[in-house]
């Protein structure tokens, strides 16, 4: 789903660029619960400590699994509550879901 308005606390909205909710499409318009995934595409202009806070509020919320990806550089991690690691064998995961990094930017 791109561009989802996500509740992430009583007063709290964030909107990932991408998220992933399994099973059935969700009927609310603004999710309160978590997706499986959500995905934030970096630009030049994104500081380091912004994407950090945006990252800490979806794992904070529920959310399993957040996938930072810097077009730029063709570089991306996978965030899970407790670690961050760069993808350095190709492959994005987010439990049974995987995406060859390359293919993204083919």
């Amino acid at each position: 789903m791109p561009e989802q308005r996500i509740r992430v606390g009583a007063d709290r909205f964030r909107i990932p660029d991408l998220c992933v909710v399994l099973g059935s499409e969700p009927a609310e318009q603004i999710l309160t619960a978590p997706p499986s995934l959500c995905i934030e595409i970096l630009t030049a202009s994104d500081r380091r400590s912004r994407v950090q806070e945006r990252i800490e509020d979806f794992l904070n919320f529920g959310v399993s699994c957040v996938w930072p990806i810097d077009p730029q550089s063709r570089r991306a991690w996978i965030s899970t509550p407790g670690s961050q690691t760069e993808v350095t064998d190709g492959i994005l995961q987010a439990g049974h879901l995987t995406v060859p990094l390359g293919d993204l930017f083919a």
